[in-house]
């Protein structure tokens, strides 16, 4: 993810080239190769991109925060909390305090670029946080019912 930061703050959703992110991934100490492996950028004829929250898929979402940070404003903008916490983010709630704190750094980022749309996406996970929280603990209790009625039929 910190290499997905960097890239991001410097060329956006831009390409760049191989020698240029291959430096830049030597700095984070990743290899271009795990990040392609990985789904979270597109190599080819000299040329490095990250891929795009539409590009990802939910599948990418467990390679790293980035992506899965990615793929929860994918989902909180075209679907809302309900389904992105029920379809996504139940799945990786481990990673839930390191989705927040990567949605204000490229808040941060967006906005002092002026990046409005952009911004928005991130400020929307910040903005229905406590929601979020609600709907998985809604969940991870419907999860447990199941489990505590069969228990009781077995006593």
């Amino acid at each position: 993810s910190k290499f997905c930061v960097a890239l991001y703050q410097q060329t956006g959703w831009d390409e760049i080239k191989f020698g240029s992110a291959q430096l830049l991934s030597t700095a984070k100490n990743v290899s271009l190769t795990r990040l392609r492996d990985a789904r979270v950028i597109e190599s080819g004829r000299g040329i490095v991109r990250l891929l795009n929250r539409e590009e990802l898929t939910d599948e990418d979402a467990g390679s790293c925060v980035w992506a899965l940070m990615q793929r929860t404003v994918y989902w909180l903008l075209e679907e809302g909390v309900e389904y992105t916490v029920k379809n996504l983010l139940i799945k990786h709630a481990e990673k839930l305090d390191a989705v927040k704190r990567l949605s204000y750094r490229l808040y941060n980022i967006t906005d002092q670029k002026r990046l409005t749309e952009e911004a928005q996406g991130y400020a929307r996970i910040v903005e229905v946080w406590e929601l979020i929280l609600t709907v998985l603990r809604q969940e991870r209790a419907k999860a447990e019912r199941p489990q505590e009625q069969q228990e009781l039929f077995n006593e």
